[in-house]
């Protein structure tokens, strides 16, 4: 069935990072919890892994989201963008997502980030086009 699997697609390189971060914040041992909805966002998590969503591909949309189970000052990097971090502050994670985009932010403290620093700029690349 996947005998044509091509390992260097883009979508690979992005579903690859997406379960590499994944394994590293031990996201199937953790309960889902969902943190915010609106008409144009959707956020959750699951332990120390966040993701938020949008159905709006015109513009920026912006949420601060409350009760995220992460410490205060405690600094959160986008998985595809690792220089897109952001500070919890007040207990609020202030989320900006621009046209249509997916954000999963991860620890920076994360062995992630250390382990999987070349597949991250791989994926961002990707996403950059």
């Amino acid at each position: 069935m996947w005998r044509n699997f091509d390992r260097t697609s883009d979508l690979f390189k992005f579903t690859q990072t997406l379960n590499k971060a994944r394994q590293a914040q031990g996201v199937v041992n953790n309960p889902f919890a969902e943190k915010w909805v609106d008409d144009q966002i959707y956020a959750f998590t699951r332990g120390k892994f966040f993701v938020g969503l949008t159905n709006n591909v015109y513009g920026q949309v912006h949420a601060d989201v409350p009760n995220t189970g992460f410490s205060e000052g405690e600094i959160l990097c986008n998985i595809y963008y690792s220089t897109d971090c952001v500070t919890i502050k007040n207990g609020v994670l202030g989320l900006y997502l621009n046209n249509g985009e997916v954000k999963v932010f991860v620890p920076k403290t994360s062995s992630f980030w250390a382990e999987h620093a070349q597949l991250n700029e791989t994926s961002a690349e990707f996403l950059s086009e």
